[in-house]
């Protein structure tokens, strides 16, 4: 038995840790589900059932299960002594004795599809089918009867999975939404009344774990996707708040091998990796809530997590599948182009603009080549990246043109919106706008590879110059357009190249670095002249380029957790007498990630 301590700590101050324990009896590489019945932990993978031993000896045992793990079947445990299993093609239902192995199958709950969740309330057993379907049911006396249907925004199986006690009622989620049964009414609170948002959205088969901590009725869920992201949803206070110190792995395809072990103040929340044939654990006790008192992102990181109130409107949730998102900051007031539509949020007063509010394009969410960026009047230029069509939204002039010193400043669906000339060539899915001294530039065209500017008196576009050969430009790459002073920088790929006013090139060495278009994004600090670039991909990389040197270095590791989803979302602006970087992550999370720069 190997036991380590993983230390996230500063030079001086010791954080909470997570213990690490080595598992060399994990000799399997299947999906494994976590079950604890009594005081035994069981490993359910393949048609197998071993007990992990609280020494670390895994115990494999000779009997087989009713059904084979797959992402098809959940289990649960039924009382001190047996557990369920159910799901599979027709929806079996077993329950097993784990003194004797005596297996009792019990009715057929139809066709379980990915996200098949069970849960046990008051020693009755609930399921539902998962497969982004709303049918669930109890089982009474042998038999499932069906229940009002799912009222949620996603059903289960649609992104995750989760089916949980919570105070009189049941709590489920196929995303970031949390719905809630009441069980004294059997009914589903209304759709309209999410009972929580969490803020993560947790990757049902790619590492997103939920588990219940029966002492307080919570649960505790894990993003996967590769990142460390750790949360907790208090139930019974409608709250959530991510935690630190964070996972000590990055997790991807473990199975459900989250749980809590031991009573009172001796509880532990563990993490069984297959993966890397360990156990992992920390004290319920030691797991610090993120908020706006403790805003640090996690144990040794100078990086704070900016918008960090527990109600779940308090940000963005920028998603894989359907979130490209562009974010920029004019003043204190954060815009964000997402989905149809421009919302702002006050980064100070933490106040954010209605779902419905805000400025819509018509029913065609953004895709690759939106693009947005801001002039110093507050004008924000806009494009989708369906078509040539650009707009500017003048943030200090109202759509009903009264004064603004007599009718004040104008809420967001006030603000006036303007059709610009129409762009000089199509989108072609890597595209950047940039104010500059010279006006409003874009990069548009992997083919063409032109730099084109606006000429507002003439109404029209006209092509600037054309990108160096030297400079990577294609759909994996991010590219960014940069004003630095009287000049243009462009970062793209694993190379950056410096425009001066007389139009002459300067390519820089090869960056030790690529970002990609899946969340690689910079920005340019003006004073210090540096350009910061996050990396993307599900990394935690940050890369520096130092303009006045010419030089550039690679922060492995650099950022709180990993990083992804297109769109940029990274800035850099002055709080008093002081820097700071921020960066909004993206990865099925809402974190907005601040870090104080140091002084010149």
């Amino acid at each position: 038995m190997v036991v380590q301590l993983l230390l996230l700590a500063t030079a001086c101050v010791a954080q909470p840790a997570w213990t690490r324990q080595d598992l060399p009896g994990i000799t399997w590489k299947e999906k494994t589900r976590v079950v604890v019945v009594g005081e035994r932990v069981l490993l359910l993978h393949g048609r197998h059932a071993s007990r992990l031993h609280a020494d670390g000896r895994i115990e494999t045992w000779r009997y087989a299960l009713p059904l084979t793990i797959t992402p098809l079947v959940s289990a649960v445990d039924a009382d001190q002594d047996s557990f369920w299993m159910v799901g599979g093609p027709s929806g079996k239902t077993f329950r097993v004795n784990v003194h004797n192995w005596h297996v009792e199958h019990q009715a057929f709950l139809g066709a379980a599809g990915a996200g098949v969740a069970a849960c046990r309330f008051r020693n009755h057993l609930w399921a539902a089918r998962g497969d982004g379907s709303g049918y669930w049911a109890q089982l009474v006396d042998g038999k499932w009867e069906p229940r009002p249907p799912l009222v949620i925004v996603n059903p289960l199986g649609k992104f995750s999975s989760g089916l949980h006690p919570a105070g009189d009622g049941i709590a489920a989620f196929g995303d970031h939404h949390v719905a809630w049964f009441d069980m004294a009414k059997q009914a589903w609170r209304a759709k309209a009344d999410v009972h929580i948002v969490m803020r993560v959205r947790p990757a049902i088969g790619r590492g997103g774990m939920s588990t219940w901590d029966r002492a307080k009725d919570q649960v505790f869920v894990t993003l996967g996707k590769s990142s460390r992201s750790l949360g907790i949803l208090q139930l019974n206070q409608r709250r959530y708040f991510h935690l630190r110190p964070r996972l000590p792995i990055a997790l991807r395809e473990s199975g459900e091998t989250l749980y809590v072990d031991g009573k009172g103040g001796d509880r532990r929340l563990v993490l069984v990796s297959i993966e890397n044939e360990a156990r992992f654990s920390i004290p319920v006790r030691d797991l610090v809530r993120i908020g706006a008192k403790d805003q640090k992102a996690d144990g040794a990181t100078e990086w704070e997590v900016w918008n960090s109130a527990p109600y779940g409107a308090d940000g963005e949730l920028i998603r894989e599948r359907d979130g490209f998102s562009n974010m920029l900051v004019v003043g204190r007031q954060m815009y964000t182009q997402r989905k149809n539509v421009v919302r702002r949020w006050h980064l100070d007063r933490r106040l954010h603009s209605k779902n419905s509010a805000g400025h819509h394009y018509g029913s065609e969410w953004i895709t690759l080549g939106a693009a947005a960026a801001a002039d110093p009047t507050g004008r924000i230029f806009l494009c989708t990246g369906h078509d040539r069509r650009i707009w500017a939204l003048h943030t200090a002039r109202r759509l009903d043109g009264k004064p603004v010193a007599d009718a004040g400043a104008p809420d967001i669906e006030e603000m006036a919106v303007s059709e610009l000339p129409e762009l000089p060539e199509d989108t072609g899915g890597n595209t950047s706008l940039a104010w500059t001294k010279a006006g409003l530039v874009a990069v548009l065209s992997q083919k063409s590879r032109g730099l084109h500017r606006l000429d507002e008196g003439a109404g029209k576009w006209a092509q600037l110059d054309a990108l160096p050969p030297a400079l990577n430009y294609d759909a994996k790459y991010d590219l960014d357009v940069h004003a630095d002073g009287d000049a243009l920088v462009v970062v793209s790929g694993d190379h950056c190249a410096r425009r001066d006013v007389k139009g002459v090139w300067t390519v820089l060495d090869k960056l030790p670095f690529r970002a990609t278009t899946d969340g690689g994004m910079s920005v340019l600090d003006p004073v210090r002249r540096k350009i910061y670039v996050v990396v993307g991909g599900g990394s935690r990389d940050l890369g520096v380029i130092d303009l006045n040197t010419g030089t550039a270095e690679l922060q492995v590791a650099a950022l709180p957790d990993a990083v992804s989803v297109h769109g940029h979302r990274i800035w850099v602006d002055q709080v008093g007498d002081d820097r700071w970087l921020y960066v909004y992550r993206g990865h099925d999370s809402d974190e907005l990630w601040r870090l104080r720069l140091p002084k010149p």
